[in-house]
């Protein structure tokens, strides 16, 4: 039951991290050129509860992952998606391959995450958002953009209806 629930409330996005416990966390892409502003978990969860914006939280790995690389590129790295989040939502990254804080393992585990790549929307105070669209929201590999773009806008309604 719980596996089917992470299934139907976040992105699980497998195949990066293979599974094992990896060595760790960046503090939001560090040193990057990205344009979506990422922050710490800690400094995410802050943003949120004081702008009452949902969370965005990326557990990902920076190289070698054909899944993370091309979310950044293709995703991340669009302009009106980058824009749609910096405006509407805390974005916090986890880098799976450095050490995590007990509070990036916590919610993570929440989620079975095993160390592999999963993207999670939350409300302000940590609750995964369902999807009012009813799709499914569980990919091995790359999410296309346009849903992406979609999927934020019912996000933020979902979160706002709270």
């Amino acid at each position: 039951m719980r596996t089917a629930l992470v299934l139907c409330t976040a992105l699980l996005l497998s195949s990066c991290a293979g599974g094992s416990p990896p060595a760790a966390t960046e503090p939001a892409a560090a040193g990057r050129q990205t344009l979506v502003r990422w922050h710490t978990l800690a400094e995410a969860k802050g943003i949120a509860a004081a702008e009452k914006k949902p969370l965005l939280v990326d557990y990902y790995v920076p190289q070698g992952c054909n899944r993370c690389e091309l979310m950044e590129r293709k995703v991340y790295g669009d302009p009106e998606i980058a824009r749609e989040i910096n405006e509407h939502f805390a974005a916090a990254r986890v880098d799976l391959t450095r050490p995590m804080t007990d509070d990036e393992k916590e919610l993570g585990r929440r989620y079975d995450f095993n160390f592999d790549c999963l993207l999670l929307f939350l409300d302000p105070e940590g609750n995964v958002l369902k999807d009012a669209g009813g799709g499914r929201m569980c990919f091995a590999e790359f999410v296309d953009p346009k849903w992406f773009a979609g999927y934020l806008s019912r996000a933020r309604e979902e979160a706002s209806r709270r």
